[in-house]
């Protein structure tokens, strides 16, 4: 397999030198084993998880982890101690945009059995070689690093066997910045096991959601000095594997904002207020029902809302809303003086398809004696929303 080291300036490795290094690289089509989920909070497993791992409110923002495997196993030993970072573009992605990472997926690679020592280091920085083309060797911004192990190894001595685990940060979940991106894997202290030394990491080809991906990896030595860039040019390599999962839940609803919006009056009378704004979401709709003049202590108030014009109906000439679209309260009492307010305060769902609607309402009243239609109550009517933050 033919391998290129582009130098920086202060590099002085020779290419040869380099490439004779690291020709343990080989493709593997092999299975993959996902041995369960490592909690950092804990440092403590989960086995035997399916592969997805996360739960129904995460999203994978970047994979790095599709398509045609090949391995290294020379990080334990001519490699050992040095860190291999990749690097790419991250962008937010799911319902809301995110950039918080509660968890990550990562590979590695084994020909050993019963390994000793099998802690691996993962980093991930921000700002790495932002520049497209070069100069590389920018290593950015530490974001934070993690020890994870122990880590499984072959069940067949000097076989080599593939695997991949998530790791749960979700206790306390990392910020991915949008932008440059990169992240490394490093074996700090040489692992031990039987029938093999070798002991490493999956790689994939450049065919990834992995925005930014160049067919390049910087190596650094274990004292930080940056040795070179390394480039195959071999298909089949061009990322070290990574897929990170995103927190996907909707914003708490508890406080937020206030926004008002005024009824039209007249004879429609419907308030109407945009929820929205990107990643707000429920809240309560608030409606204020005025007691006409002609109110009595029989008089009763009854309100309507809707999330969409297209709910309305029409009733003895008058625009209504259905009242079956949208949860609402039983009639209230009138005070039995004309003039006064009763109040209706109805949940708006905290479900991400309403980002952006409108709260429609109206409010009528009736008097319960007699059969008689609903009528408008006077005056215009708000909406007034708690919007979540």
């Amino acid at each position: 397999m033919k391998k290129l080291l582009l130098l920086a300036a202060a590099a002085v490795v020779g290419s040869a030198a380099f490439a004779q290094a690291d020709r343990d690289i080989q493709s593997y089509s092999g299975p993959v084993t996902h041995v369960g989920t490592f909690h950092v909070a804990t440092g403590t497993w989960t086995y035997a998880q399916p592969a997805s791992g996360a739960d129904g409110a995460s999203t994978v923002c970047y994979d790095n982890g599709s398509g045609a495997l090949s391995a290294t196993t020379s990080p334990n030993t001519t490699q050992l101690g040095k860190e291999y970072v990749d690097w790419g573009t991250y962008a937010p992605c799911g319902a809301f945009g995110t950039n918080t990472m509660t968890q990550f997926t990562i590979g590695w690679c084994a020909n050993m059995t019963n390994p000793v020592g099998a802690n691996i280091e993962v980093a991930f920085y921000s700002g790495t070689n932002p520049t497209v083309g070069g100069p590389y060797g920018v290593k950015g911004t530490l974001i934070q690093k993690y020890v994870i192990g122990p880590l499984g190894g072959s069940s067949v001595a000097g076989q080599l066997q593939a695997f991949t685990a998530n790791v749960d940060i979700s206790g306390s979940p990392l910020t991915i910045p949008t932008g440059p991106i990169g992240w490394s894997y490093r074996i700090p202290t040489a692992i031990t096991g039987t029938g093999g030394t070798g002991f490493g990491w999956l790689m994939i080809p450049v065919a990834s959601s992995g925005a930014g991906n160049v067919d390049l990896f910087d190596r650094y030595l274990a004292n930080g000095t940056f040795e070179g860039t390394l480039s195959f040019t071999t298909v089949g390599i061009a990322s070290f594997y990574m897929k990170m999962w995103m927190d996907n839940n909707p914003p708490p609803c508890a406080g937020g904002t206030s926004e008002y919006g005024q009824g039209s009056g007249g004879t429609i009378n419907k308030g109407d207020l945009t929820v929205g704004g990107t990643g707000k979401i429920g809240g309560n709709a608030i409606m204020a029902c005025k007691n006409p003049q002609t109110a009595n202590a029989n008089t009763k108030a009854i309100a309507y809302f809707s999330l969409a014009p297209a709910n309305l109906a029409v009733l003895d000439g008058v625009v209504l809303i259905d009242p079956a679209f949208f949860q609402l309260d039983g009639p209230k009492n009138f005070p039995s003086i004309p003039g006064s307010v009763v109040t209706f305060n109805e949940p708006i769902p905290n479900d991400v398809s309403l980002i952006d609607v409108h709260v429609y309402g109206q409010a009528l009243y009736y008097n319960f004696t007699h059969v008689e239609p609903l009528r408008l109550t006077d005056g215009a009517i708000d909406i007034h929303i708690h919007n979540c933050p």
